[in-house]
């Protein structure tokens, strides 16, 4: 719906500037605009409040005696909304540190890059990362805004939907030299397998490619935990690790102390979430944020997404 033209400030605030007698033309350029813009907003201005404001026959063009006697109450409201505005700013000019918790998982390349982007809208908005912060540590106050690899219930919290992320299949050259390499999830009931876990973490039960789904089965859980812990576990040969995020790991695929197994086959997709809880409502500014980084997200890993689909078929396609 559009706004009105009474509700609108511009429209008022060209009355201001005609009444210092520029005429149109000057007041049109003083807010921006075209003059027949300015023409219009201010014809829908009269229509509205049911009287004229400007003797159109005149040159320039003079305010009429009701615009005359409204001057000083259109003057006061401008001046409040300018004082508004600096209370605004004043407001954005106080340092806030946002403790937002950041599944380890994720990759860190570019996200200090993102966090300085933010800071140029608010620049005295500060960010402390917090790492495997879950929804519970939301709402006991331990973080104000988690972005999660899972949804979860909505009570008490405000989510944004991010994404549903996949991932690959990872394993050390020596393991695969070692235990061979499996062509098939079947395969890997002869295998030790590296898995994530966590308090709220998804665990991963099955394996999917496109529309298939096989049950995760192996010969043993060769470590199941942390991704720091898990990391160690993968470069050091001890199993094919099944939960980790393929940018998380690219520095490692691309120095070939990592590689793709199964290519095509995946974990469950994540499902990327940001939680915020509800009595933090008040707070504009986190509130903008989590709008800003949600959004940023949504494109960021719509990107990441389509670069892994890439490296597997790249990766079939040599096979």
């Amino acid at each position: 719906m559009a706004r009105s033209a009474t509700e609108n400030l511009t429209a008022w605030k060209l009355l201001l500037s005609l009444a210092q007698g520029g005429g149109i033309s000057e007041a049109a350029f003083s807010a921006g605009m075209d003059i027949a813009a300015c023409s219009r907003l201010l014809r829908r201005l009269e229509d509205e409040l049911g009287f004229k404001l400007i003797d159109h026959f005149s040159r320039p063009a003079k305010l009429t005696q009701e615009a005359v006697s409204i001057l000083p109450a259109v003057a006061g409201f401008a001046a409040s909304f300018d004082r508004l505005q600096s209370a605004c700013s004043a407001c954005r000019s106080v340092p806030l540190a946002i403790h937002l918790g950041i599944p380890v998982n994720v990759a860190r390349r570019g996200l200090s890059a993102v966090l300085k982007e933010y800071e140029k809208i608010d620049p005295a908005m500060q960010f402390v990362t917090v790492s495997d912060a879950d929804h519970e540590d939301v709402l006991d106050g331990k973080a104000d805004v988690a972005y999660l690899p899972y949804r979860p219930s909505a009570e008490g919290l405000i989510l944004w939907r991010i994404n549903e992320i996949g991932n690959c299949l990872l394993a050390s050259p020596a393991y695969l030299a070692r235990c061979g390499v499996p062509k098939h999830p079947r395969d890997l009931i002869r295998h030790s397998i590296i898995v994530r876990s966590g308090r709220h973490y998804p665990v991963t039960r099955q394996l999917e490619c496109e529309e298939q789904r096989v049950p995760l089965m192996s010969a043993r859980v060769a470590f199941s935990g942390d991704v720091p812990s898990g990391r160690e576990a993968l470069l050091a040969g001890e199993g094919i690790a099944i939960d980790f995020s393929f940018h998380a790991f690219q520095a490692e695929i691309e120095a070939g102390l990592a590689q793709v197994v199964l290519p095509g086959w995946h974990r469950p997709a994540w499902l990327m979430t940001l939680a915020v809880s509800r009595s933090s409502m008040s707070n504009t500014r986190l509130m903008s944020f989590c709008r800003w980084f949600a959004a940023h997200e949504a494109r960021a890993s719509r990107i990441r997404a389509q670069e892994v689909r890439e490296y597997v078929a790249k990766i079939k396609s040599r096979d």
